[in-house]
């Protein structure tokens, strides 16, 4: 599948996308190089880091990322209550969004639905299907069943009432969100990338969790398990970020 059509053909200057972001490494990695390459920028914002959150009506589009904090934790992170209002507006607002693990989980949470434990967290490359709904919708027109990399212990219990569920996988019932035509979130992480990797495996206490996910030498496994399905990876997220990217240019 070809790039979509870059933005300046839409708009008189370049769409720059607001990037929130919840920890070091947590950036948008292959998103952000399908944007660039698409005519877009980005400027990352660290609520965590006490950056101040912008206004909803600033915004060209939304993109929030993943973390280590749970949707839930508000009294140790009171930042996240300020980024759910922002979600909210945004959404409502029509802002074109695009959430990735926890921010698939703040769209489901800023919008009236529940997040909770995972009954069976998901480390490592997961098989995710589409819905019902997920195969006729425009956000997956193209996107074929396949593994996906899954790294969360949180999951969205009860989707919002105003978002349709596009897409599942065996122990994780929503795996993908639509809101309206401007709004799509994931609970895998389609930003992987081989630079990635590294960052998020250099503690300690992650090398231990992979330990006992994939037992010994769990980060080789990760890895290398990783980078073999990479390319397949990486397609599905040209293909998805084209749908995504449709919805801005309209």
């Amino acid at each position: 599948m070809g790039m979509p059509t870059p933005l300046h053909s839409f708009y008189a200057a370049p769409v720059e996308v607001v990037v929130l972001e919840h920890m070091a490494g947590g950036h948008p990695w292959f998103l952000l190089e399908l944007l660039e390459a698409a005519g877009g920028t980005a400027i990352s914002v660290r609520p965590d880091c006490g950056d101040s959150l912008p206004a909803a009506v600033d915004l060209d589009a939304l993109w929030v990322m993943g973390g280590a904090p749970q949707v839930w934790q508000e009294e140790e992170h009171p930042w996240l209550v300020g980024e759910k209002r922002l979600i909210r507006e945004a959404v409502g607002a029509g802002v074109p969004f695009l959430g990735v693990c926890l921010g698939h989980q703040l769209l489901a949470s800023a919008l009236g639905g529940d997040v909770g434990p995972a009954r069976d967290p998901e480390v490592g490359l997961f098989p995710v299907e589409a819905t019902a709904a997920g195969r006729d919708s425009p956000w997956l027109r193209g996107v074929d069943t396949g593994a996906r990399f899954q790294w969360h212990e949180a999951e969205v219990l009860r989707a919002p009432a105003e978002a349709t569920v596009l897409a599942r996988s065996q122990r994780c019932a929503v795996q993908a969100l639509a809101v309206g035509d401007r709004a799509l979130s994931v609970q895998y992480h389609a930003e992987v990338a081989a630079g990635m990797l590294p960052t998020w495996c250099e503690t300690e206490t992650t090398r231990e969790k992979l330990d006992r996910v994939f037992g010994p030498d769990g980060l080789g496994h990760f890895q290398g398990q990783t980078l073999a399905a990479l390319p397949a990876l990486q397609d599905h997220t040209r293909r998805l970020f084209a749908n995504w990217w449709a919805r801005v240019a309209d």
